[in-house]
């Protein structure tokens, strides 16, 4: 299949057929947020919304996300060199699975599988590279406070489409415990 097969998904997202993987994630966060809730730009429309509406644009909206990161990861396969791929096939998975531990390598592999570079992941969350960086090297010395470090793995996990709590509270586990003094791995 080529990218224009693939039209119909980046229309539901409303995005233009050369939009970038951080483009396509940033629609798919905003609009989700957008459709998951009462929002003040649909609030106005909410009795005019047939029962129903709202959770059938929600499934159009996850199936085109899925399907464009499914586009992404075949052009990522046929980009790699035969010789030696990064990670075999088989670690990469559209429906990332949950890892034993979210760490901060585990969530820079994460992001290398699914192509993201660090810089995106900064422009969409709002977080500096040194700060995703030290998160994802486990430099707990060189984070801010630890609301703070919450805060960036929250939105570090939603941005490659993790569950925010589970990765938030999994990584701040192994900060607590180098804050405790328990640093050994």
């Amino acid at each position: 299949m080529t990218r224009d097969n693939y039209n119909k998904c980046f229309k539901v997202l409303e995005l233009s057929p050369d939009a970038s993987l951080p483009e396509i994630q940033r629609a798919y966060l905003f609009l989700k947020d957008l459709y998951s809730k009462n929002s003040i730009v649909t609030i106005p429309v909410e009795d005019d919304v047939p029962e129903g509406h709202k959770e059938q644009v929600l499934h159009q909206i996850e199936e085109a996300y899925r399907t464009l990161l499914t586009f992404f990861k075949e052009e990522a396969a046929k980009s790699k060199p035969a010789k030696k791929p990064l990670l075999p096939e088989d670690d990469f998975q559209i429906d990332i699975p949950e890892p034993i531990s979210y760490s901060g390598h585990s969530l820079k592999q994460i992001r290398k599988n699914l192509n993201i570079d660090l810089l995106d992941i900064a422009i969409t969350t709002k977080i500096q590279v040194e700060h995703l960086e030290n998160i994802e090297n486990e430099k707990y010395n060189d984070l801010p406070p630890e609301v703070y470090v919450r805060g960036f793995i929250v939105n570090f996990a939603k941005a490659l489409s993790l569950d925010p709590k589970t990765v938030a509270d999994d990584y701040m586990s192994r900060y607590y415990s180098w804050k405790n003094g328990f640093k050994g791995k």
